[in-house]
């Protein structure tokens, strides 16, 4: 992300950037348990990433960023992508160049 002054610095929380011909995918999390993905799919222009369900609802306060490279299908085409945590679907932040 994008700060004050204009540094480019890694974002909190879960993101996404374009890259040439794939997407990366960034998650953060507690390290125990980490993230997992249990499926990636595309609706139009959105990427969809279900993460898999924990054991456990018990997380470290430790934060861990797990950075993911998703190929194949219509990158290109990608405007948004979507993480589907818990049950709960939200929007990640998109990444600026830097």
């Amino acid at each position: 992300m994008e700060v004050s002054g204009g540094a480019v610095v890694a974002m909190p929380g879960s993101g996404w950037k374009p890259q040439d011909g794939w997407i990366q995918v960034q998650l953060s999390g507690g390290s125990i348990p980490g993230k997992e993905i249990e499926s990636i799919t595309q609706e139009e222009s959105t990427l969809v990433v279900q993460l898999k369900k924990p054991a456990s609802d018990i997380e470290t306060m430790d934060l861990r960023l797990t950075e993911f490279r998703v190929e194949g299908g219509d990158v290109s085409s990608i405007e948004s992508v979507d993480i589907i945590d818990k049950g709960e679907r939200h929007e990640a932040q998109r990444g600026v160049d830097g």
